[in-house]
């Protein structure tokens, strides 16, 4: 029996079709090949993940342990001076352990749409200038240095103060933790068209590999072995935050030359 052509009398109809099904089945395939790919992947992200946040909780406790160990000894009469040490490492390592339990207690509400904004006018010159201040009383700020430039003393904007403390907290303290000592951080508040919050510093920089994984979920920039780590989610908490205030963060960073952050919110 003759196979019916087609009517540019190019292909037979039923080539033409037993073809572009094995093509259709081709890509799918590579798509279900890619999405499984994928998928193993993110689960050795988040089984590092965990092990990552576990590590991370577990080391500044084991500081908490020794130092109230040692302080409670009665073998041995600490000086005024070598308390006041002690305690300030165990607070430096409390704060630290508070900040991964923010993180993970903001990530799991956002997850369940718990987070909603409260909307108050506020000026959000001080606001910020008052965030810089608290980050660098943090004892893990205190050998960075830090500067506040704002072009007007008062811009009044409507923002959810608690998220926005927090974004810009985990944005200051991933610049204070992941660069070295005597690092100039600067704060940066300008009214243009849009309000911009720009947080930047002369570190070390970041990679492009870094750069594109700042706010991925479980992307932690860092090691376990690191003698400061993080939860990989502040900076997807910070971002989160950010867009809950219809705003968007960008990011320019090279290494060597430093990291600017540029939050941008609509007027």
């Amino acid at each position: 029996m003759e196979i019916p052509r087609s009517r540019s009398n190019k292909s037979p109809i039923g080539f033409r079709l037993f073809h572009e099904l094995t093509e259709k089945m081709r890509q799918l395939s590579e798509r279900l090949s890619a999405s499984e790919i994928e998928r193993m992947e993110l689960e050795d992200l988040r089984r590092d993940w965990t092990s990552g946040v576990t590590h991370d909780l577990k080391t500044p406790l084991s500081y908490i342990q020794g130092y109230t160990t040692m302080l409670l000894s009665d073998e041995h009469q600490w000086t005024i001076e070598e308390q006041k040490k002690f305690i300030t490492i165990m607070q430096e390592k409390a704060n630290h352990m508070q900040r991964l339990l923010e993180d993970l207690s903001d990530a799991f509400q956002f997850e369940n749409g718990v987070v909603r904004p409260i909307l108050t006018q506020s000026n959000i010159v001080t606001f910020a200038a008052k965030v810089m201040e608290d980050v660098r009383q943090q004892p893990a700020a205190r050998n960075k240095q830090f500067r506040f430039v704002a072009d007007e003393d008062s811009i009044f904007y409507e923002f959810d103060e608690k998220l926005m403390e927090r974004a810009l907290v985990n944005l200051l303290m991933n610049a204070v933790l992941h660069n070295p000592p005597e690092t100039l951080i600067t704060v940066t508040v300008q009214r243009n068209n849009n309000l911009y919050i720009t947080i930047s510093d002369k570190g070390v920089g970041m990679s492009e590999k870094e750069k594109n994984n700042l706010f991925q979920r479980y992307y932690r920039g860092t090691s376990t072995e690191a003698p400061i780590g993080g939860t990989g989610l502040g900076m997807v908490i910070a971002e989160q935050f950010i867009a809950a205030h219809q705003g968007a963060i960008s990011v320019q960073s090279a290494p060597g030359e430093g990291t600017v952050i540029a939050i941008l919110l609509p007027l």
